[in-house]
């Protein structure tokens, strides 16, 4: 009898610790559901980005409910940036995908060499234009919007050129002073582009304007031209 009542006993607090254990199961669960209820939770307020960058708009406000497929914010991706210009379709055979460029941007104090990623296949009917891409190189001051202009190699062709000190302007009309038998001669001239000749070493020689017509190759100007000097004026000239 006394071995019945401890089996009886012993089943009895056996089926009391299954069922704590069952109730304690179902704790743990909810307490599992709970932390995971939290972990999503705290991921909608952390925002990734596929790519590392700089926000520069915010869309929304802060406590404004998110919807799937609203932007919250704009990212510029750090580096990776390209310069987009139109080039007359009348230039269009000079340049190709791949070539070196010269681009000035006013972002950045120097000029940088950037190649030609992409030329856009569709001309524009009112410009009569391409679209040329230009992949750039990583530059910290580069923002985008930032303006720029492209120089494409299209040729070389031999000018006569003389310093843009040596050109005086009245009005319309352009001259230089020729020197001819040791005298100062004013001629006048028709002048094209200005450009920098990098072989001077003086920032003002390279400095230089085209000359169209008025003046032969070889001939000696007067540069810088000193105040006061007259057609005629004896002229030394100092090597």
């Amino acid at each position: 009898m006394k071995a019945s009542a401890r089996l009886k006993s012993a089943q009895a607090n056996f089926e009391v610790a299954r069922a704590r254990r069952t109730q304690l199961d179902f704790k743990l669960a909810q307490a599992e559901q709970a932390v995971r209820s939290v972990v999503i939770t705290r991921d909608y307020a952390k925002i990734t980005a596929p790519f590392a960058g700089v926000v520069t708009a915010r869309l929304v406000e802060p406590g404004n409910l998110a919807t799937p497929g609203a932007a919250l914010l704009t990212i510029e991706q750090d580096g990776g940036y390209r310069l987009e210009v139109s080039v007359d379709e009348s230039r269009l055979p000079s340049v190709r995908v791949g070539q070196t460029v010269e681009v000035a941007l006013e972002a950045v104090e120097r000029k940088i060499r950037a190649r030609v990623s992409e030329i856009v296949p569709t001309v524009d009917g009112a410009s009569r234009s391409y679209l040329v891409k230009i992949g750039l190189p990583a530059v910290a001051q580069l923002r985008s919007g930032a303006f720029g202009r492209a120089f494409f190699a299209l040729g070389a062709r031999p000018v006569t050129a003389v310093p843009a000190q040596a050109v005086v302007e009245r009005g319309q009309l352009q001259s230089v002073f020729v020197v001819e038998d040791g005298a100062a001669r004013m001629r006048l001239i028709t002048t094209g582009r200005r450009f920098q000749d990098q072989r001077f070493q003086d920032q003002r020689s390279q400095d230089q304007r085209e000359v169209l017509s008025g003046l032969n190759a070889g001939e000696k100007v007067v540069a810088p031209v000193p105040a006061g000097l007259e057609d005629g004026a004896k002229v030394e000239i100092r090597q």
